[in-house]
């Protein structure tokens, strides 16, 4: 509860509210500060034999945390409405308002005391004025350094109280300052693949832990050269730690960042890391598939009936880069392929005859891709063939 605290100055006949002592750790809580001392602002307002207008002469260099407290509070008056009993806000330099709102801040050791003073238009005197007492906290600490806009609604947050980044929900809006770092969990309720990323204009990196703070993965090249991505095959049940810093300290802004579950669309071709596990796969019908780590291989079989010419095509998704190699019944590599295909991605073109053939699929970097096996018999000659010569 706010203690109320009156007291009469003798040579300036206004009153003085004191309000207790709060740890602001959010904007929220300084919302609720700045809430109160509207409310009795409004009150002496209404209560005193004055006009009900207050004009906003705030200056426009005045400290953020400032700036802060005379908008909120006016705001909040302006939402009260003068059909209510309400105030009149005025931003217009030559309104003749009844008072003027000014604000100032003192930081006294561990406190930071902020000042609210009614001033009468009339005569410059201080009709009223209310002092509110903040604790020092982090969160305040920044605001006071005119760090405020690096700071948003997640603060504080830490290795141990990490804010939950819900599977599949909308894009968490956060921001860095000097030196931060952003901590997440994401709980997975089914066994699948989860696809973390970040989102704008600041270089962010993304680090993976187990909930014992085991690395499990890092990255810092997502889709783009700013954002980063990570892409992890999860159990349900299981807790995973998200870290997103920037790439230097010095990197500060906003960033979004969400997590997007997908069912294991290979789930039953595994295991498939070896050619002797290979998953066969059908002529011109594509398959999904997920890369785990760079390390992982996928294998592949295909049954030729007679000789085609054949395209292989492995692309993947985001940034995951593909790359692909190809063997024969006995163990021989035939082909291999890197940046052929499309957006850099592998593919495979050649003549095969009749017989079963193998792919292997790698990637660098990790996450969804596509891949498909597509033939056509080979050319029937023209009704010009042979015309390869210019005597013909």
């Amino acid at each position: 509860m706010k203690n109320r605290i009156f007291t009469v100055l003798l040579l300036t006949a206004f009153a003085v509210q004191g309000f207790c002592q709060t740890e602001p750790s959010s904007i929220a809580d300084l919302d609720r500060e700045a809430e109160i001392t509207a409310a009795a602002v409004l009150e002496f307002v209404r209560s005193a034999d004055a006009i009900r207008s207050i004009q906003n002469e705030q200056a426009p260099d005045a400290p953020p945390l400032v700036r802060y407290w005379i908008e909120t509070i006016l705001a909040r008056l302006s939402a009260a409405g003068t059909s209510a009993g309400g105030v009149t806000v005025f931003d217009n330099p030559s309104a003749r308002s009844g008072y003027i709102l000014r604000c100032s801040i003192l930081e006294l050791g561990s406190v930071a005391r902020i000042y609210t003073r009614l001033i009468r238009r009339a005569d410059s005197s201080v009709a009223a004025a209310w002092t509110t007492d903040l604790a020092k906290t982090p969160y305040l600490s920044y605001l006071l350094s005119g760090q405020e806009n690096h700071w948003d609604n997640f603060e504080p947050d830490s290795r141990e109280q990490p804010v939950v980044l819900e599977i599949n929900g909308t894009e968490i809006s956060r921001s860095l300052h000097t030196g931060d770092q952003d901590w997440f969990i994401v709980s997975p309720e089914e066994d699948g693949y989860v696809d973390i990323t970040t989102s704008g204009r600041i270089d962010t990196v993304m680090e993976l832990y187990t909930d014992s703070f085991e690395l499990i993965a890092e990255n810092d090249d997502g889709p783009d050269d700013y954002n980063a991505r990570l892409g992890l095959m999860v159990e349900r049940g299981k807790n995973y730690i998200v870290l997103v810093r920037g790439y230097s300290e010095d990197e500060t802004g906003s960033y979004g960042v969400k997590a997007v579950f997908s069912v294991l669309p290979d789930k039953d071709m595994e295991p498939n890391d070896s050619m002797s596990e290979a998953f066969p796969i059908s002529i011109d019908t594509p398959v999904k598939a997920f890369i785990f780590s760079e390390n992982e291989q996928d294998w592949y079989s295909f049954v030729l009936p007679g000789g085609c010419f054949v395209t292989i095509d492995a692309v993947g998704e985001g940034s995951v880069d593909m790359f692909l190699e190809l063997f024969d019944a006995a163990g021989r590599k035939l082909d291999e392929d890197d940046d052929s295909g499309h957006n850099v991605d592998a593919k495979i073109s050649l003549f095969l005859e009749a017989g079963t053939y193998y792919i292997k699929a790698g990637a660098y970097g990790t996450g969804e891709y596509s891949l498909v096996c597509a033939l056509r018999e080979p050319n029937q000659a023209g009704a010009y063939e042979p015309d390869d010569r210019r005597a013909y």
